[in-house]
């Protein structure tokens, strides 16, 4: 059996330490989910943002039960808004490259979610995201 020296195993901790430290020091995200709801009734549709001190927006739409999950939030204080889905939020959306005649824009239904959710400085919506799986439920009101 031959003994090995510490000169030889030095190099092999200093890159196990070095590995540890580059790994734990990415961002803090969480997941976030909830329901968004209205009145006590599920708000299918809605666009849910969680916004941080920093500016960055992550966001999701809810599903027909007012169900939303947001990936990739920073973990810390963050403003929460709620607003309904614009044209640019849908996934199907696509651009064709010679239009044969200009449609009209279909006239949007009055949103029942009031204008002031829609904004971080007035929504009144908070939370704080820890790293890992968050739940935050949204109950608006008029």
């Amino acid at each position: 059996m031959a003994i090995e020296s510490p000169r030889r195993r030095l190099p092999v901790a200093i890159l196990a330490a070095a590995s540890t430290l580059v790994v734990g020091c990415g961002p803090a995200v969480g997941t976030v989910s909830g329901d968004v709801t209205f009145n006590g009734k599920p708000l299918g549709g809605a666009v849910v943002s969680f916004v941080s001190p920093e500016g960055t927006i992550r966001t999701a739409i809810a599903n027909a039960a007012g169900h939303y999950v947001v990936d990739n939030v920073p973990a810390g204080p963050v403003q929460v808004t709620v607003r309904s889905p614009s044209p640019a939020d849908a996934s199907d959306s696509h651009t064709t490259k010679k239009p044969e005649r200009r449609k009209p824009a279909p006239k949007r239904e009055k949103s029942v979610i009031p204008d002031r959710y829609g904004e971080s400085t007035s929504s009144g919506l908070a939370t704080t995201v820890k790293p890992g799986v968050n739940r935050y439920d949204i109950a608006l009101t008029p």
